[in-house]
């Protein structure tokens, strides 16, 4: 097997969406202070914007499965830049919301074609995909610990959002400059996969007889049930990476540079488990792996949110960063390998994931409003313990019809 490089620009684009994430989420408590949001009304603004950007994401990559990612994603990333520039100067909410909700939407098809890009490169090699996307946690890290320094200095924290659309578009012109007629690796939409689903006994299929509907597709794939978890799964991210670090803030008064210093390590705590991880991919069941993950998150949540220890809460955020490591890669590479369609299959998962991500926001923000915080990230907890029985129980599942079989 030809072993393939990823292109620049896809690594780059998961580095600069990983430091967008990281600048949000260090300055969320900043930034709902300022405009005197609700935990509520926190959750409905994340929820609104990322799960329409996750159906255009979904769209994207369907109706754009024949063409090349990295072309695709060139053109969206600069996109995504444009519209990102006047964040800097949004002082009022709903000019904020409409701008940061159009910011979203058009992360979330950068967020899915960036995926395929990665995942057509590094097709067939699902413990390299898997390290490729600590590069995400990579610019998360960076983002924070930006945010975290700047807002010292400033007195009051700075987004970074503009210089990071200045980045997208220095790094789009250079690539159209000097990179443009590069190999753009696509995948292979005809490819007739021989690993069965885990959760029944689909017969590969010729590329002539691939659905049309991305329903239809996923049903055929047996990837129906996988999807579900896999949203679930998602959502507890969400959580541990947005309610965690906002808890830390709010509830336990940690400053905004220790606040994002712990999202920083947390984030590196997830980036070192998927490197080294990597070289262990395929030997293991996903979702054996994301039982045990789910199960490590899920008590470590318990306890963060049970505690009025700073320092215990922060160890806690990194455990549970720790657990949630590997989910999102380890099965974008397996429904890499088992759909008959890799670039719908993980345009709808990316979509997935996303809805995930934050169809939990307005539900733990309502619970954080009600009782508190510590509430809300209780129930994190719950959902993520959930996961790791289901994940466990359809491992076991698909153990037993391959002893069948």
């Amino acid at each position: 097997m030809v072993r393939q490089q990823v292109p620049w620009l896809v690594t780059a684009a998961f580095i600069l969406l990983g430091c967008f994430w990281g600048s949000w989420n260090a300055s969320l408590a900043s930034i709902q202070g300022h405009f005197r949001l609700s935990n509520a009304a926190l959750g409905i603004l994340l929820a609104v914007g990322v799960v329409a950007g996750a159906v255009a994401g979904s769209a994207a990559t369907h109706l754009g499965r024949r063409l090349p990612p990295v072309h695709l994603l060139a053109v969206i990333v600069v996109t995504w830049a444009i519209l990102g520039l006047p964040l800097i100067a949004m002082d009022a909410l709903w000019p904020f919301i409409v701008v940061f909700t159009a910011v979203q939407i058009i992360m979330g098809s950068v967020d899915a074609v960036m995926n395929v890009g990665a995942t057509a490169a590094l097709a067939g090699q699902p413990g390299r995909l898997v390290r490729f996307h600590a590069t995400f946690n990579l610019g998360a890290m960076l983002g924070a610990l930006a945010t975290g320094v700047s807002g010292v200095a400033t007195n009051g924290g700075s987004w970074l959002w503009p210089i990071i659309s200045a980045l997208l578009l220095i790094v789009v012109t250079i690539w159209f400059l000097v990179s443009r007629d590069d190999v753009d690796p696509t995948v292979d939409e005809g490819l007739a996969l021989p690993l069965p689903s885990p959760f029944g006994d689909a017969d590969p299929m010729p590329a002539t007889a691939t659905p049309t509907s991305l329903w239809a597709l996923l049903r055929h794939d047996r990837l129906i049930a996988l999807l579900i978890v896999f949203a679930a799964a998602a959502l507890v991210e969400g959580g541990v990476f947005t309610w965690g670090v906002l808890y830390l803030r709010r509830d336990l008064h940690i400053g905004l540079l220790a606040g994002a210093s712990a999202y920083a390590l947390g984030n590196g705590v997830a980036g070192l488990g998927r490197v080294l991880a990597g070289p262990a991919i395929g030997e293991r069941s996903p979702l054996r792996t994301l039982a045990v993950g789910s199960l490590v998150t899920g008590c470590g949540l318990l306890i963060e949110s049970h505690t009025h220890n700073a320092v215990l809460a922060a160890s806690m955020l990194v455990v549970t960063a720790a657990g949630v490591s590997l989910n999102w890669p380890l099965l974008m590479a397996d429904v890499g390998r088992r759909s008959s369609a890799p670039s719908s299959a993980v345009g709808a998962f990316t979509a997935s994931g996303y809805i995930g991500w934050v169809a939990g926001a307005p539900l733990i923000g309502a619970i954080a409003d009600r009782w508190d915080l510590s509430t809300g990230l209780a129930a994190v907890a719950v959902i993520g313990l959930g996961v790791s029985v289901t994940a466990g129980f359809l491992a076991h599942r698909s153990t037993a019809a391959a002893t069948d079989r």
